[in-house]
């Protein structure tokens, strides 16, 4: 075996080494139904496995006050018609859990997402760096503390929501710096698995279709150069295929809405009752109160900043003249310009987006656990990691290591933090939860408190 085989087959082990680790601290350590999401999502999936998309209020009633004997809330769930019960959510993450939870294994639906969220990092970093790059943004991308805690959330659609953004937004980031090495077959599978990617992302969450939007633009700009350039047939396969992937997913989504609310056009969201609305009178309390739960729940974030205003430099100064290109080091090159861009939009689209967010901005709990207000944010773990390995990189490799343990220790180490801060549920079935002896108020929805309820003091984030 040469040496260069030696190193890759090293690498690759050390990677699966660490997924399967990561694995085994979100089995090991036991689940917490922290929030209304992880109550309202089960109830959701035994609903959905029975073909009740709907509910009516008193199975909703009995179904709350179960939730109510393990301190759980049905806030998801809201009247959206006459005695008639709705998720406000999207409802992607519940149709991809569903065999899972038919095998009584609905932890596995996130450990599925994680290896492929996994395999698709390492194949873009290879690309961008090598293996050693490849093997290292893996392992951080698993091991950040906020990742850590929505992966062992089997029944949150946070970690699922950021798993399909992310393996879409790699490999359509990867067609992209190989695609003039591709057949037109593996070009065109490549995009369409792309595409299904990001468009079920949407399905899992609707705030992703500006993430998607991002993509969208990049992907109308490329097809424009390569309009302008001849190649017209070439365009005319990526539009068919980008349409097929994208609508798959999407209109799922609308023959839903549909049959739930009335109409393809009406969201969940809409019936909401909590505060989750957008504006930029909520950016200051957000930065005041989200910026330490940002940094604990995402170490690479300083080290994401720094990538990108340093590619951005040094690049800049390739547009210059009498600038010799020698000073630019290979791994920015490989970075194109609108590779960049798109890293960086995906991030603002995300960052954007939540900082300015209601709920966030006005539910504000003395000793709130960080990833109450960090999970919003992991749809964009990708490109942060990019940049961040990418940058790493340069440093000492004394130094580099140094890092590396240390983040994979402040992952796991959070991650238990977060994982701990809540009692752990007394065992329960959630495939035939309406078996159990109910309490004798059976409307299960009237005195029940939550981390979610707005009317809560001001104060600042537990890490």
């Amino acid at each position: 075996m040469s040496k260069d085989s030696y190193r890759t087959l090293l690498y690759r082990t050390i990677t699966a080494l660490g997924v399967v680790l990561a694995f085994l601290l979100t089995l090991i350590i036991p689940q917490h139904m922290r929030e209304s999401t992880d109550w309202s999502f089960q109830y959701a999936t035994q609903n959905f496995s029975q073909g009740r998309l709907t509910v009516d209020g008193i199975t909703i009633g009995l179904e709350g006050a179960e939730a109510y004997k393990y301190s759980g809330l049905l806030s998801q769930y809201v009247l959206i018609g006459d005695n008639l019960w709705g998720l406000t959510e999207a409802p992607g993450y519940i149709f991809y859990l569903l065999p899972f939870y038919y095998i009584h294994a609905p932890e596995l639906g996130n450990l599925v997402l994680a290896a492929g969220m996994a395999a698709v990092a390492y194949l873009l970093l290879k690309r961008l760096r090598g293996e050693k790059t490849a093997c290292l943004g893996s392992l951080l991308l698993l091991f950040t503390p906020v990742a850590l805690a929505m992966m062992q959330r089997g029944y949150a659609d946070s970690f699922g929501a950021a798993a399909f953004l992310s393996m879409g937004g790699g490999l359509y980031i990867y067609y992209c710096l190989c695609s003039q090495e591709l057949t037109s077959r593996s070009a065109g599978i490549l995009l369409f698995l792309a595409w299904i990617g990001l468009g079920c992302s949407v399905m899992i969450n609707y705030y992703n279709a500006l993430v998607v939007l991002v993509f969208m633009l990049h992907f109308v700009y490329m097809s424009a150069r390569s309009w302008l350039a001849g190649r017209r047939r070439a365009v005319v396969w990526t539009a068919v295929w980008t349409g097929l992937g994208l609508a798959i997913p999407l209109v799922g989504l609308l023959f839903y809405q549909n049959a739930v609310f009335g109409s393809p056009w009406r969201f969940g969201f809409q019936y909401a009752l909590l505060p989750v609305s957008f504006s930029l009178s909520f950016l200051r309390p957000n930065i005041k109160y989200v910026t330490v739960a940002l940094l604990v729940g995402f170490p690479l974030l300083t080290p994401c900043a720094a990538a990108f205003f340093t590619a951005l430099y040094r690049k800049t100064r390739l547009l210059m003249p009498r600038q010799e290109t020698e000073d630019i080091n290979d791994t920015w090159t490989k970075l194109r310009w609108d590779i960049l861009l798109l890293l960086a939009g995906w991030i603002a689209a995300v960052y954007g987006l939540y900082l300015n967010y209601e709920w966030t901005a006005s539910t504000q709990v003395v000793g709130i656990p960080f990833i109450v207000m960090a999970r919003y944010y992991l749809p964009a773990e990708l490109p942060l990691t990019v940049l961040a390995v990418l940058w790493l990189g340069h440093v000492p490799r004394k130094l580099l290591l140094a890092v590396t343990i240390l983040s994979l220790a402040w992952g796991v180490v959070f991650f238990a933090q977060s994982a701990l801060s809540y009692p752990v549920v007394l065992s329960h079935s959630p495939y035939n939860p309406l078996a159990s002896s109910l309490p004798e108020n059976s409307n299960g929805m009237s005195n029940m408190l939550s981390i979610e309820n707005p009317n809560t003091t001001t104060g600042s984030v537990r890490v």
